[in-house]
């Protein structure tokens, strides 16, 4: 929860779901006040998810684990926008704590998301050698993920002891008390530039020729525009249209590094069936692999129509 000494208690009204009272500025109804308390719902909202954990009643722990992802990520961008206000050991601390979880769930995230994509390839394939390999390959992810998830959920629970939540909430308090009071949508604006700047220097070319590095470094850069661009609504109010192509060009590059993280595992697998000469199983993961790279291809061509749709132009109009 957000607050400070010069602020008041607002009406109840206006407070976000929270079985706690929250505090925002009353003195002002502007651009500032709007701003701290979509903040406030934001901490409040994601700090629930963080701090409720990844219960063993949990019906569906795939969603559990990237729903945690989420959060922890949605908190280390407020961390990250609110960083040239608040106190700089305290934002690194917060910023640890928060990046540990993200870390953490990570291997167990991709062998979910691995496994979601597997199911969905067999939806094309008949009998035969390749429907064979796939069901291998799922086989041989669904017996590893039990120990892997045991092991995350031992260490997700050392990092929740850490508190990461009341780090983030620490250095908020500090943050938002030093927010200035004038200059606030010029330094949405910067803040705003800095993010697209990252977006376009990490933008790969678009000549048709994959580039997995380049789409990675694009992915991260748009993901952080699009949560700090969500996060200075308020402020700025970005129109309906970039909002859009933000979430497509996130999609599309989200989904082009889940294949290329799928056809690595594929990769090996071919090399381990290869040296145990199940050659049969070995040439399904091949055909499997043939049509995966066909559809990444067609996702840098998409790319390049989706990337190109944010433009310098969407930029301009919302920082001016």
């Amino acid at each position: 929860m957000i607050q400070s000494t010069d602020w008041a208690v607002s009406n109840t009204e206006q407070q976000p779901p929270s079985s706690r009272r929250r505090t925002v500025l009353t003195c002002e109804k502007g651009p500032r006040h709007r701003f701290l308390f979509h903040l406030d719902a934001t901490l409040d909202k994601h700090g629930k998810r963080i701090k409720r954990g990844w219960a063993r009643d949990e019906s569906d722990p795939v969603e559990t684990v990237h729903d945690l992802r989420v959060s922890s990520r949605r908190l280390r961008a407020v961390v990250d926008l609110m960083g040239r206000f608040g106190d700089k050991r305290e934002q690194r601390r917060a910023r640890k704590a928060l990046r540990a979880i993200t870390r953490i769930l990570g291997p167990l995230r991709e062998l979910d998301v691995n496994r979601e994509n597997i199911a969905a390839e067999m939806a094309f394939v008949g009998s035969g050698p390749e429907r064979c390999a796939f069901e291998y390959l799922s086989n041989a992810l669904s017996i590893e993920r039990e120990p892997l998830a045991r092991a995350i959920r031992k260490q997700l629970r050392r990092a929740l002891k850490r508190d990461p939540v009341g780090l983030t909430e620490k250095f908020m308090e500090s943050a938002a008390g030093a927010l200035p009071r004038k200059g606030l949508r010029d330094r949405a604006r910067a803040a705003v530039v800095d993010c697209a700047d990252a977006v376009f220097a990490a933008a790969p070319r678009r000549d048709g020729i994959e580039d997995p590095k380049g789409m990675h470094a694009m992915r991260i850069a748009v993901k952080h525009l699009r949560y700090t661009v969500e996060l200075l609504d308020p402020v700025l109010l970005a129109p309906e249209r970039m909002r859009v192509r933000l979430v497509d060009a996130q999609e599309t590059l989200g989904r082009y590094h889940d294949l290329v993280v799928l056809d690595e595992l594929m990769r090996h697998h071919q090399e381990v069936l290869e040296s145990r000469e199940c050659h049969a199983l070995a040439r399904g993961l091949q055909a499997g692999r043939a049509r995966i790279g066909q559809e990444r291809r067609d996702l840098v061509t998409e790319y390049e129509r989706v990337g190109a749709a944010i433009g310098e132009d969407d930029i301009a109009a919302l920082v001016t």
